[in-house]
């Protein structure tokens, strides 16, 4: 009977340091998702600006501005839905840990900068011609798969929407 008894009081203990390190996991995954949809979705902006701040080509911007415009307006319902997990997971990652979260979404605005000049040096790298087709082919990009949000941040977001529901 005490073998039961040990033995059952090890499961508890075993299942509960499981379920809090689960949920350790849970935050880490989350807070990286969020990094990933937040550095995702601006990219996109970003790659625009670049384009605008480094080639003073006024239909090259009128292209690549129209082409934004109405990347966003197709898109405008998933990155609505993407900004509100993005919301909620932050606000039950600050219930555990204020200070954490408080710190993740400075880290996350302050990231813009950085962004901007990683993006000019990606594309920057292979010279100014291979630059500037980049740019010309923006457009194009924001039509092909590779501009398709809810199929490049599925994992994130499922990954997102489990943490809210489970957690």
């Amino acid at each position: 009977m005490t073998k039961i008894i040990a033995f059952y009081v090890l499961l508890t203990f075993t299942v509960n340091a499981y379920s809090e390190n689960e949920y350790r996991i849970g935050v880490d995954q989350a807070t990286y998702a969020i990094g990933i949809i937040h550095g995702g979705t601006i990219a996109f902006e970003i790659m625009k600006d670049v384009c605008s701040d480094n080639f003073q080509d006024n239909q090259l911007i009128t292209n690549n501005d129209s082409a934004y415009r109405l990347w966003r307006w197709f898109n405008e319902e998933t990155l609505n839905y993407l900004d509100e997990l993005k919301m909620k997971a932050l606000k039950k990652i600050a219930k555990q840990n204020e200070g954490e979260a408080k710190q993740f979404a400075k880290e996350l605005k302050d990231s813009i900068p950085l962004a901007k000049e990683r993006m000019k040096s990606n594309m920057s790298e292979d010279g100014t011609t291979t630059f500037l087709t980049k740019c010309i082919m923006y457009p194009d990009y924001l039509e092909s798969d590779n501009a398709k949000i809810e199929i490049l941040f599925s994992t994130e977001i499922t990954t997102l929407e489990r943490f809210l529901k489970n957690n």
